[in-house]
């Protein structure tokens, strides 16, 4: 739905959220191709996103979710914050745009449209599962307590 944008932090459970999606569109991937897709941060939260919508999604809803993923919400000066989120958001796509769609596009893992800014991912079984570890390990690391 146009303007309704999932955030990171609207996941329904990793069941879900990392259900593999079977196509024949999938590549095939080497290892040291998974993992190169997944070294990045900005580029697992984008992976993330993928997730979350069906068939695929337009660079700008991208773009709100890694922002909204990468933002601090500590800041109290609300001007200040909204200087530094538009500062973020110009940054990031730039960035999607130029470096990780490209990259993501070469390894045959999205196909990306930039007249119409749509991207669609094809899904990979096996990037899922790792990225699922990852994001649990991640996850449990962040709620240990501080020693």
């Amino acid at each position: 739905m146009p303007g309704d944008v999932p955030g990171p932090d609207d996941q329904t459970g990793s069941d879900t959220m990392w259900e593999s999606r079977p196509t024949d569109q999938s590549p095939e991937l080497t290892l040291t191709q998974i993992f190169t897709a997944l070294a990045n941060h900005r580029r697992r939260v984008m992976f993330e996103c993928f997730r979350q919508y069906d068939d695929s999604v337009e660079r700008s809803n991208l773009v709100d979710y890694v922002v909204t993923s990468e933002s601090d919400s500590g800041t109290s000066d609300e001007e200040k914050e909204e200087e530094e989120e538009e500062e973020l958001h110009e940054q990031v796509a730039m960035d999607i745009h130029h470096n990780h769609l490209p990259r993501l596009t070469e390894m045959g893992l999205v196909e990306y449209d930039d007249r119409s800014t749509t991207i669609r991912y094809y899904g990979h079984p096996l990037l899922e599962a790792i990225l699922e570890a990852a994001t649990e390990a991640e996850t449990e690391a962040d709620q240990e307590p501080e020693r």
